[in-house]
């Protein structure tokens, strides 16, 4: 399964918090498989919160750590 990294950004573009997120991270409606098939797709969610930062933008990358 692909890691996630999740870069966070205020008004000035600044990333303010940056996180790579394992599989086992994310609250999944199926049980997670150790591999995803090609073209599949997974529905995922993960709440967050920056408490009192304020966030403006983000950007996401997949990747096999």
């Amino acid at each position: 399964m692909p890691w996630i990294e999740l870069n966070l950004s205020d008004a000035a573009g600044v990333v303010v918090l940056r996180r790579m997120l394992a599989p086992s991270d994310f609250n999944s409606d199926k049980p997670l498989q150790a591999s995803l098939a090609p073209g599949a797709e997974l529905p995922l969610h993960l709440l967050l919160s920056s408490g009192e930062q304020r966030i403006s933008g983000y950007s996401i990358e997949i990747f096999h750590p």
